[in-house]
């Protein structure tokens, strides 16, 4: 039976997240309130776990990494602590933050078995054990990929030619671009799958990385306490 938890919180750096602001307007016969929606970019488990069951030991956590890929370079953010597999993970677009309105971003998940870890420092994709101890992701998978530079170019993109490569493509798999006052899910999941790639749990380069000040919000996914 689906079971869903109750809603929670989890930020970046250790900042408030702000109630949304809230404009009234009176008259003799209501009360009409107007509240303001937040821009939100939200990975949701359901569209990666696959057939893995939440909670150790299998799905326990998930530590998601965005990449904003509208930057040039492309832009590595900080990553969210490790959220539970049955929660959904809402990364909030604000004026001063690295999730911006208008661009886009794929995000790379990695799945752990077990609720004991915690990262190496704020911000950082690299989880420790209760000792201390590097802890390896047991499944990764990604959201969105860049097309091949022949899909990103606008002649093509009306019409023309491309080059090798580009029928290869999958549109489903394209990057997922932030919408103003909407709750937008992460597109073009893959589901998760065993392995240890390389750059698993690394971080990027502290020149790359954005300012670790945006706040991630968590609440119920429809479908990610089911078991």
């Amino acid at each position: 039976m689906a079971r869903l938890p109750s809603r929670s919180i989890l930020l970046f750096s250790g900042a408030v997240l702000a109630a949304a602001p809230i404009a009234g307007c009176l008259d003799d016969s209501s009360t009409v309130a107007a509240i303001a929606s937040p821009a939100l970019l939200t990975a949701d488990p359901t569209t990666f776990r696959g057939t893995l069951r939440c909670g150790a030991p299998e799905l326990a956590k998930y530590v998601v990494t965005l990449t904003e890929v509208s930057a040039s370079p492309p832009a590595f953010l900080p990553s969210s602590l490790p959220v539970p597999c049955t929660t959904v993970a809402s990364f909030e677009a604000t004026s001063n933050g690295p999730i911006k309105v208008g661009s886009f971003y794929t995000a790379a998940i990695d799945g752990y078995d077990r609720d004991d870890i915690h990262p190496q420092e704020s911000g950082s994709r690299t989880m420790l054990d209760a000792t201390n101890e590097v802890v390896a992701p047991r499944w990764t998978t990604t959201c969105g990929e860049l097309p091949p530079p022949a899909a990103q170019d606008a002649d093509v993109l009306e019409g023309g030619e491309a080059d090798v490569g580009l029928d290869e493509f999958n549109p489903l798999r394209y990057p997922t671009q932030v919408l103003g006052a909407t709750d937008v899910i992460l597109r073009g999941c893959s589901t998760l799958r065993e392995g240890d790639p390389s750059d698993a749990g690394a971080d990027a380069g502290t020149e790359e990385r954005a300012d670790a000040t945006s706040q991630v919000q968590l609440s119920p996914g429809a479908d990610a306490a089911s078991q």
